[in-house]
């Protein structure tokens, strides 16, 4: 989820909403119960359509978990139900 907040947030996408093309997670290590987890994520590139993302969540300085994503950016429209589209 973090990183494509952090891409509507950092690339000031305005009314769109992201699609996820790709995701990739590796988990590295697991967290014991009471541990503070936090992640951070950033932007790698964007171009006209698509926000290529990475993550870390990490805890006491511990790698748990690395991503990677691939993000469609989509504008907002109003939905039409399938029944009610004109052929």
């Amino acid at each position: 989820m973090q990183m494509p907040f952090a891409a509507l947030r950092s690339e000031k996408l305005g009314d769109t909403f992201l699609l996820t093309i790709s995701l990739s997670l590796d988990y590295l290590a697991p967290a014991k119960v009471g541990d503070w987890v936090e992640g951070s994520a950033s932007v790698l590139r964007r171009t006209g359509s698509l926000v290529f993302a990475q993550g870390l969540v990490t805890s006491s300085g511990t790698a748990l978990l690395r991503g990677s994503g691939v993000y469609k950016i989509a504008r907002r429209e109003p939905f039409t139900r399938p029944d009610q589209v004109s052929p």
